[in-house]
Parts: structure tokens; sequence; C-alpha cells
């Protein structure tokens, strides 16, 4: 028997951290774990019995043997672990499409009894805990649940195999574009960055706000917007260059502020657009049971569609309220997450159905979460959209949802100059499964590709949000952190520098565009690595490599 453990010692583990981690798997009398030939199972008794009084029976003992002694207080803390979602949030997920796919997707392996998927009776455990006066907790979600459990251990072990290599695979890239990055900079001209600008900090110009709203009586829409610009505008006639942001799912009005603020200073125009069908309001409304999903699924056009109206709205008052000095001949878009595929969509790609067919087969995958978003598309009438708008010239994205809402097809159509950075600890949309490809289909003669070490696509704070009740935006900067200093100054000055080189004509700031200054810039734990247009091609080698040399 202690071999037998020895040997699936990772299998154990794995086993009990999907318990923890995910969804609640547990049944109303002892979980079973099945591994073929062998079946093992844990009592709840002796699970309540390790939480609450530090015990461990001897049927215990095994699995904590494999953990050491701060991963076994984890362990008993988690147990505990009380969330304060009422029963009417908890049903809301559920209603979701997103929660949907997900719960299907975890009761594969996580079945009632053998080749039953479990999905219902996890939701039916759940919705009871949260409405039991005990409140929602794992040991009280593991009492409600009707029946014994199967875990379906070859596909649990699947996934974490999975999950282990593209960790592996991570970690190799972070490494291997270290060095490339280092090799690009020894071929660069020598550049003393300490006798130019530093673009990190703030420019010269004092920023001025304004709002208004938009309505659009044929798609039945009303948005706000809110314009940022130099509070003396200076410059001849169309010399003023525009940035339109679109934020990610979710956003708050305060999303990306720190790049809004930082481009006016430098003489930018930028306007930043309330999408209301994917915003915080229309979040926090299905929170409430005001709205049945967590965005509408005619988001994928309506978004590109509300920065075309904004550009049309400029261009109305440009004249009257701006003395023509806006250029809307040639704007750049800035994007993150929901907020990249706008922009993209913006540059010419167009929604690929096909490829979501393809790659929205259930199970869905729960290594790239954003699947669950991008497979909301395969709803929308099946047409060809067009939502390419001319005016935009340059795109810059920050950890994109494009694999397969686009795929190869459409991505190769976008053909703008593009700066596309992602961060290694993205577990939403992961750089090797969902970035990667993805930039190496672009057609862009123009594109630069930069990797954050220890980013993330959200920055979620879990003791906060065990404490959260309601989703008010006042809560949000305790629940969802901001990004590091640092971070933050990367996107400032290399946005600032993309943009200044292809949407102002400012040629003279190409040398921040090079992995040189990724270099000088970078720090410690949060290196980042740079490869410009000249070596971002060989993405596509390194990519093959690391999952070559991580699968053998």
């Amino acid at each position: 028997m202690k071999n037998i453990f020895k040997k699936y010692r990772w299998l154990a583990l794995g086993a009990l951290s999907f318990i923890l981690n995910s969804f609640p798997v547990a049944a109303a009398e002892r979980i079973y774990i099945d591994y073929g030939s062998m079946e093992t199972s844990v009592s709840v008794t002796t699970l309540e019995s390790y939480a609450k009084d530090n015990k461990t029976e001897p049927e215990l003992s095994p699995y904590l043997n494999l953990l050491t002694v701060e991963q076994q207080e984890q362990f008993r803390q988690l147990l505990k672990m009380q969330l304060t979602f009422d029963s009417q949030q908890v049903q809301q997920v559920f209603k979701a499409k997103m929660g949907e796919l997900l719960f299907e997707t975890i009761g594969e392996m996580i079945q009632v009894k053998e080749d039953e998927n479990g999905a219902v009776a996890l939701q039916n455990a759940v919705l009871k805990a949260a409405a039991n006066p005990e409140g929602l907790t794992l040991l009280n979600i593991i009492r409600q649940f009707p029946g014994e459990i199967q875990l379906d251990i070859l596909k649990i072990q699947e996934l974490f195999d999975n999950f282990s290599s593209l960790r592996q695979e991570t970690l190799s890239l972070v490494k291997t574009l270290e060095i490339k990055t280092q090799a690009e900079a020894q071929q660069e001209p020598e550049t003393d960055f300490s006798q130019l600008a530093d673009i990190r900090t703030t420019g010269q110009y004092k920023v001025s706000r304004e709002t208004f709203t938009l309505q659009d009586a044929q798609r039945n829409r009303e948005f706000n917007v809110n314009l940022y610009f130099p509070t003396q505008l200076q410059g001849e006639p169309e010399s003023i260059p525009i940035i339109v942001i679109s934020p990610g799912l979710g956003a708050t009005s305060e999303t990306w502020l720190h790049l809004v603020k930082h481009l006016v200073s430098h003489g930018y125009f930028v306007a930043t657009v309330h999408h209301p069908g994917s915003n915080f309001s229309h979040l926090q409304a299905f929170f409430e049971g005001r709205e049945t999903d967590v965005f509408d699924v005619q988001e994928f056009i309506n978004r590109p569609l509300d920065i075309t109206q904004v550009l049309n709205e400029l261009e109305d008052r440009n004249l009257s309220q701006f003395q023509g000095k806006l250029n809307l001949k040639k704007v750049g878009i800035a994007g993150q997450s929901f907020g990249a595929y706008t922009a993209l969509a913006l540059a010419g790609a167009k929604i690929n159905f096909e490829q979501l067919k393809q790659d929205c087969r259930s199970p869905i995958e729960l290594l790239n979460l954003s699947r669950l978003l991008q497979c909301q598309a395969l709803t929308l009438p099946q047409q060809n959209y067009n939502l390419k708008d001319d005016r935009i010239q340059a795109i810059f994205l920050v950890d994109p949802v494009s694999s397969s809402v686009f795929g190869q097809a459409s991505l190769s159509e976008v053909n703008l100059p593009i700066f596309w950075g992602s961060g290694s600890n993205d577990r939403l949309t992961p750089v090797i499964l969902e970035q990667l490809h993805s930039f190496t289909w672009l057609s862009s003669k123009n594109k630069y590709f930069a990797l954050t070490k220890g980013s993330q696509h959200l920055n979620l704070n879990f003791s906060a949000l065990q404490k959260l009740r309601s989703l008010e935006e006042e809560a949000l900067p305790e629940l969802v952190s901001q990004n590091l200093p640092v971070v933050e100054s990367y996107v400032n000055a290399l946005s600032l520098a993309f943009f200044q080189v292809y949407v102002a004509n400012q040629p003279n700031y190409q040398p921040y565009l090079r992995s040189s200054y990724a270099m000088m810039i970078s720090q410690e734990p949060h290196t980042l690595s740079f490869l410009s247009s000249s070596t971002s091609h060989q993405l596509t080698d390194i990519l093959t490599q690391i999952i070559g040399s991580t699968n053998k």
C-alpha cells in the first residue's frame, strides 16, 4: 500500500487539490477516488473532524503524509473557508452560459456515479449550501451533495498532466524570451537611453475630462464616453493624435486610468468607452438578478460599433468644439482582454464561426478559460460581420481574447502595426495556449511582442472575496488589486512609444521599441522580455520547440 501511494503521490494530491480549489466535489457520506484496480475513500466525518479539531483519522493519514505541515494547514483552512454569496447570487452564476459550460466540463470528471455527469448534482449542492444558515463552506456543500460521488481519475489525471505541462512550457518560454531579448539587444544600434527622455514619466500637459452620452436608435443602445485631453489644445489643424480605449469585460470607469493620463500628458486626445452590455454596471446588474447573463452576446458586434460611433461623433465635434485640431484620419486603439478582441475586430479580423465550432466542442478546455467567453459567439446569427474601421491605424493589445473567435484565417487579415503584451501568470488567456499562436498568425509587418514575468490577467484578492456580500464599485480596489507600478510603467512607456511612431508620425521614438530599451527598464522580479518586428517571427519556431520538448 505504501508503494502504491508513492507511485500515485501527485495524483492523490491532484485529486484533493481539485476537490478543494475547484467547484465542490463531495459525497453525502464519503468521497470515492477510483484508481482503476484500486479504490480509496475518505468519509465526510473524517474531514469534519480534521477541519474542526485538527484530528487525523487513519483513513486520512496517507493523504496528509503527502503534504507539508504548511500545506496541511492550508487544507484545513480551505475546508473551513466560508463565502458570503447568497443563494440568488449563486443561482445567477448557474444561469450564466459561461457557468453552465464550466460546470458541464467539471461534471465530466466529478460524477454522481460512473459515467453520469455530476454538473446538476454539484449545482444543487452549492445552492442548498448557500441557502443554509451555516453558509457556503466546502464541508456544508459536502453535506448537501445528493448521493455518492465518483471521481473519474483518468480525466483528472489528464487535466493535471496538462496543467503541469503548461506550467513547464510557460517557464521555458519566459527563459527563452529573456535569452532572445538579450541576443536581439546585442544586435541593435547602441543607444544611450540616459541621454533620451524618460518616457515612463508624466508629460507636460495637464488633463481635462468631459463625459457625454451617445445614443443609437437603430441598435437600441445608449452608452457613456469619457474624453480626456490636454487642458490647452495646441497645434495645427488635424495635428492632435487620438487614442480610443476599449476596456475588458466587467471594467469600470477607472480601468486603465494610469494609461489615459499618461498619454494625455504627452499630448494625446483619449476617449474611453463604456460598453453597456459588458461593463461593470452590467456585471453588477447580473449578480443582482436584473440581467440574464454575465455579458450580452451582442457585445461581439456592439463593442466595435461603439468605437465607430464614437469616432463619428468626434468628427462632428472636431470643428465646433476642438478647432479642427483632432486627427481622425489615423487613430490608435488600445484594449485589454475583451477590449483587445474589440480592437482586432476594428482592425479587420472577422468572427470565425468554423473555428469556433471546432474549438467549442463539449467539454470546454479548462486550461484556457477564455474559451468560455469566446464560445458564446456561436449563438450569434452566423453571417459575415465586417466591423473594420479604416480610421484605426495602430493597435496596442494586452492579454487578447482571440484564438478561437478569430482563428488563423481571420487574424492573418490583420496587417496594421500591432503591439501585443502578455503576462506569464495569465490563467484566463494563457500565453502559450491563447496568445502566442494568435500573434504568429498576424500578417502585420510591424508587430511587437512583450512578456512580463509574473503578471496576471486579473489580480483577484481571495481574502476580500470571502467577505464580499454585494458587488459594489467601491469594493473593487480591495477585491481586484491594481497592477504593480512597475508593470504600469511598462504599459505607459511602450504604448507611448508605439503610438508616437505609428499614430503621431514621430519616428524618433523608434529606439524605445527595441529589446535594449526593454532590458533597460526591466525590473526584478517582473522582468520584461521583448521581441521587435525583426525577430518576432521567431516565435513560431520557439513555440514549436517548447511544446515539443515538454511532450518528450
